[in-house]
């Protein structure tokens, strides 16, 4: 199973213009609590495999929003205003 988690995220992250996300964590920027004492280094260690694959699924399905709205003919400032509150939404979602 591991393996196939492994397979999904390459190719999922291997879609997205940044990439796999793998940026370390801040220390500073952890407020109230360290998640370096409990072996946290990394954004990607914050998010099981299958956590991780699904934000990055969310990330492209919204990233491909786009040319969907403007093939429904939706005007480009209400393209932007949807995929803008999608990534709204993922944010808090990733957030929590």
């Amino acid at each position: 199973m591991e393996e196939h988690l492994r397979c999904a995220t390459e190719q999922v992250f291997g879609k997205l213009f940044v990439g796999l996300i793998d940026e370390p964590i801040d220390p500073a920027s952890t407020r109230s609590i360290s998640v370096q004492n409990y072996g946290l280094s990394n954004h990607r260690a914050l998010y099981t495999s299958r956590q991780f694959v699904g934000i990055g699924t969310l990330c492209s399905a919204i990233r491909d929003c786009r040319a969907v709205l403007h093939e429904a003919s939706f005007a480009d400032d209400w393209t932007g205003a949807i995929q803008g509150a999608l990534t709204c939404a993922l944010d808090k979602l990733v957030e929590h």
